[in-house]
C-alpha cells in the first residue's frame, strides 16, 4: 500500500493567505462599528467580505501549498472572533433591528466555541496533542451560523434601504422561516458540541 504524504507546511509566514486572514481581523472592528451606528447594509457586505477573504486563503493554501503553522491558527480564530462578534452584537435588538438574533442561540454558540477551546487547550496540557481535524457536524454547525448571521444582517440590510415593501421582506423573513433556521442551527451547534467533546475524551483516555 502506497503511503501518501502529508502536504509539508510553508515555513515563512508572511504568505498571501496569512495576510488575507490578518485582512480579516482587521475588517471586524468595522464589521462591529456599522453595526452599533445602525448602519446595516454596510456591516451586512463587511461580513460578506469577511467570508469571502476566508474563501479565497483556505483555496490559495490549498492550491498552492501555503499552509503554515501560524495560519493553522490564525485562520479558525479569526472565523470564530468574527461569528462570536457578529451573534453578539445582533443578539441586541438596539444595535440589530428590525431583526435581532435570539439570545439562546447565542448561548449556545458561545458555550459551545468555549467548550471547543477549553478542552483542546486540556488536551494540549495533558496529552501534547497540538491537531484537531474539523468534523462533518464541526463544518455544518459553522455553515449554519455563518448562513444564518447573513440571514438576519441581509434581511436588517434591505430593511434599512427600503429596497423591497415591507409586507414583501416580513414574508421572505416570516417568524416561520426564522424559527426553522434558528433551531436548525442551534441543533448542529449542540450535537457538533457533543461529537467533539466525545472526540476530545477518546482523544484524552484511549491515545497514547
Amino acid at each position: 500500500m502506497k503511503l501518501v504524504e502529508k502536504p509539508k507546511e510553508n515555513p515563512y509566514w508572511l504568505t498571501l493567505p496569512n495576510l488575507l486572514t490578518l485582512f480579516r481581523f482587521l475588517l471586524i472592528p468595522f464589521f462591529l462599528s456599522e453595526l452599533i451606528k445602525g448602519e446595516m447594509f454596510k456591516a451586512f457586505l463587511i461580513f460578506l467580505l469577511a467570508g469571502l477573504t476566508d474563501l479565497l486563503d483556505g483555496w490559495v493554501a490549498r492550491l498552492w501549498n501555503l499552509r503554515t503553522p501560524l495560519g493553522r491558527i490564525l485562520d479558525p480564530a479569526a472565523d470564530k472572533l468574527l461569528l462570536v462578534s457578529a451573534f453578539l452584537v445582533t443578539s441586541i435588538s438596539r444595535f440589530s433591528h428590525p431583526y435581532s438574533m435570539p439570545p439562546w442561540l447565542t448561548a449556545a454558540v458561545i458555550s459551545r466555541d468555549t467548550l471547543i477551546a477549553l478542552g483542546a487547550l486540556v488536551l494540549f496540557l495533558w496529552k501534547r496533542i497540538k491537531t484537531f481535524s474539523p468534523s462533518l457536524w464541526g463544518k455544518i454547525s459553522t455553515f449554519l451560523q455563518v448562513l444564518t448571521v447573513l440571514f438576519v444582517l441581509f434581511a436588517n440590510a434591505l430593511a434599512e434601504k427600503n429596497y423591497c415593501h415591507a409586507g414583501f421582506i416580513e414574508n421572505i423573513f416570516s417568524q416561520k422561516i426564522q424559527t426553522y433556521l434558528f433551531v436548525l442551527t442551534f441543533i448542529a451547534t449542540v450535537i457538533s458540541g457533543i461529537h467533539y467533546t466525545t472526540f476530545g475524551f477518546k482523544k484524552g483516555f484511549f491515545s497514547h
